[in-house]
This record gives structure tokens, C-alpha cells and sequence, in this order.
């Protein structure tokens, strides 16, 4: 018996081989699909959640008083979502925020007594002291509000946290 040498195909063998590579390939560009749609999704969560925490802060904003207040609560209209607004009423060193140990020099226009005097008299004004030459310490409201929203990984937050002056 002689085999002829005019190959006109592939063997079973080559074509296993094709076929276990096509499925390698496939398999991989699924998942990648796959993850790009969980991603998608956390995306918009998560740009549903900076919206609406905005929306929180400018509701807060826009209000003729702010006072010291703690509230939680669900948000209908998205499953799933939940906020927690918390505001207190905090002193600030505007030295320690600004990272300084002593005021720098020419502030108070290097102890022009005209400067001074106006300094302590809009914070007598006010019902304050002068505590340092830059006005010292100051009353404001600490505005802190988390969304809670659903994530592929559970649950996820995002929170915003700003100053408000209480005048």
C-alpha cells in the first residue's frame, strides 16, 4: 500500500489543535467583554452617587440656616443607594489649617496699630477676640455627606467633606 504524498486537508489532529487555540481565544474576549460591562456599570454607580451628593451639598447650601444635624437615610428613586449627611459645628485655627506656627511677617502691616485696631474691632463686631494677628480661631460648620451605593465588589461610598462659615 502506498500513501501519496498530495496532501489536500488537514489531520484531526491539526484540527483539534485550531479549534482548542479558537476556544482560548473566545473564552478570553468573553471575560474581557465581561468585565468591561461590570465596569460600565460601577462607572454609572458611581456617577449616580457624585450627583447625587452634590445634589445633597446644594440642598444644604441653599438653605437660609445651617445647624449641627445628623441624618441617614434610603434613596428611593435609586435601589440601592443610602446617605448620611452629618454637620457640626467646629472651631478652626486658620494657623493650624494653613500649617504656620506664627503668622507671617507684614500681616498685620508690621504693627501699624490703625490695621490692628480694625482687626479687633470687626471681631468685637462679631462677639469674638483676637486670638492671634490673623483673626485665630473661627467657628464653622463641618459638612460631611456619604452616599452608600451598590458595587460589583458589595457595596462602595463616596463622600464629600467641605467648611461652611456659620454667619
Amino acid at each position: 500500500m502506498k500513501l501519496s504524498s498530495n496532501r489536500k486537508g488537514f489531520t484531526l489532529v491539526e484540527t483539534a489543535i485550531a479549534l482548542v487555540f479558537a476556544a482560548a481565544i473566545m473564552s478570553y474576549t468573553y471575560s474581557l467583554i465581561a468585565n468591561g460591562i461590570i465596569m460600565q456599570r460601577d462607572a454609572k454607580n458611581l456617577n449616580q452617587a457624585v450627583f447625587l451628593t452634590r445634589l445633597k451639598m446644594t440642598q444644604i447650601e441653599s438653605g437660609n440656616k445651617i445647624s449641627p444635624d445628623h441624618s441617614e437615610g434610603k434613596i428611593p428613586i435609586f435601589k440601592g443607594y443610602s446617605y448620611e449627611i452629618d454637620i457640626k459645628e467646629e472651631d478652626i485655627d486658620l494657623m493650624e489649617l494653613a500649617g504656620m506656627k506664627e503668622p507671617p511677617a507684614g500681616i498685620v502691616e508690621n504693627g501699624n496699630l490703625e490695621t490692628e485696631d480694625r482687626i479687633s474691632g470687626y471681631l468685637e463686631k462679631k462677639g469674638k477676640t483676637q486670638q492671634s494677628e490673623t483673626g485665630g480661631v473661627i467657628k464653622a460648620f463641618k459638612i460631611k455627606i456619604r452616599i452608600n451605593y451598590p458595587s460589583s465588589a458589595g457595596d462602595d461610598s463616596y463622600a464629600i467633606e467641605t467648611f461652611k462659615s456659620n454667619e
